[in-house]
C-alpha cells in the first residue's frame, strides 16, 4: 500500500516506477512536492493540499479513517473555527515534511499544523504526548502550557517559515531568524540545554 497504486500484500510490490493513483483510479497530478515517513507517503499538490497514502498503523496519514490506505486522498483537519469534532480537507499549504510516523505542515498565514503518531515525547507540538491523532491539528505556541487539550484553545505557533519532521522530534524555523522544537530530547536534540523532553514547542538556546 505504500505505492499508492491501489494493491497490497504479496504481488504488491513493484521492481518498475508506477503512478500513484487516486480513489477515482487515475494518476495523483499537480503535485509540486513529496516526502516519506515509515509507511506512508505525502505529496503537496499546486492546489495547496496534501495527500497522503500507505502504513496507517500510528495515523499516519491525517485520515478520519483507520487502516492503511492504497489511493491517495487528502489529508484531514481539526475544524479550529467550530472546536465541535468536525474535520475538514487541510488546505492552503504550502510546506509539508514527513516523520517516522508523523507528518507537518505549514501553510500560507505561516500556521503549523502536525498529525499522526507521537511515540510519547511529544513530536506533534500539540501540548500532550503519547496519543496518535487522525486528523492535522495546530501547533501550539512557545511557552503555552502542556496540557492534554491545549491544541484545541492554543495560543497557537505562527510566523513559521521552514519546517522539518525527524523520527521522534521536530524543528521549526521562524521568520524572525529563531529555531523552535518539541519532541524527544534523550539526545538533546531539542538544543535547550537539558535532556527534557517536551511537547510544546520551545526555543532553541546558544551556550552562556
Amino acid at each position: 500500500c505504500d505505492l499508492g497504486r491501489g494493491t497490497n500484500g504479496n504481488g504488491g510490490n513493484t521492481y518498475t516506477p508506477s503512478y500513484v493513483l487516486t480513489a477515482a483510479g487515475t494518476p495523483l497530478t499537480g503535485i509540486v512536492a513529496v516526502e516519506g515517513s515509515d509507511y506512508g507517503s505525502y505529496a503537496l499538490g499546486a492546489d495547496g493540499y496534501v495527500y497522503s497514502w500507505g502504513g496507517n498503523t500510528n495515523q499516519d496519514l491525517g485520515r478520519t479513517i483507520a487502516g492503511d490506505q492504497y489511493y491517495a486522498r487528502r489529508v484531514r483537519a481539526w475544524n479550529h473555527t467550530l472546536n465541535d469534532g468536525s474535520t475538514t480537507d487541510l488546505s492552503n499549504i504550502v510546506k509539508m515534511s514527513g516523520g517516522d510516523t508523523h507528518g507537518l505542515a505549514i501553510d500560507a498565514s505561516g500556521n503549523l499544523w502536525s498529525w499522526g503518531g507521537d511515540w510519547g515525547p511529544g513530536q506533534r507540538g500539540w501540548g500532550a504526548t503519547g496519543a496518535a491523532v487522525p486528523y492535522a491539528t495546530r501547533v501550539v505556541a512557545p511557552g503555552t502550557p502542556c496540557n492534554y487539550e491545549q491544541w484545541k484553545i492554543g495560543p497557537w505557533i505562527t510566523g513559521v517559515s521552514e519546517v522539518s519532521a525527524g523520527q521522534q522530534h521536530s524543528i521549526a524555523l521562524m521568520n524572525d531568524g529563531r529555531v523552535v522544537t518539541f519532541g524527544n530530547n534523550s539526545s538533546g536534540q531539542l538544543g535547550i540545554g537539558t535532556t527534557a523532553s517536551s511537547g510544546c514547542p520551545v526555543y532553541v538556546k546558544t551556550a552562556a
